[in-house]
């Protein structure tokens, strides 16, 4: 006899204080805690959002300055 299990409906979570305080405070670390069942998609999408874009703005601003230095040095303009 085959059944069929419905899967049980979870009611969407809130981010409480502790939670909140932590993701601001280390968003590398507390991000994770937000794939448990329960948190919506678009919270998981501004929290990863939240943690991973001054990392990207840091390479983006590094490559930049290389960039111009490079270009400085092929030009010989002194620092």
């Amino acid at each position: 006899m085959s059944e069929s299990v419905a899967p049980a409906s979870v009611e969407p979570r809130v981010v409480r204080a502790p939670l909140m305080l932590g993701l601001i405070a280390f968003p590398i670390v507390f991000v994770w805690f937000l794939f448990l069942p329960g948190f919506t998609r678009s919270l998981r999408l501004v929290a990863l959002a939240y943690t991973f874009a001054p990392v990207v703005v840091a390479a983006a601003f590094l490559m930049v300055s290389a960039a111009v230095l490079g270009i400085a040095e092929i030009l010989g303009v002194a620092r």
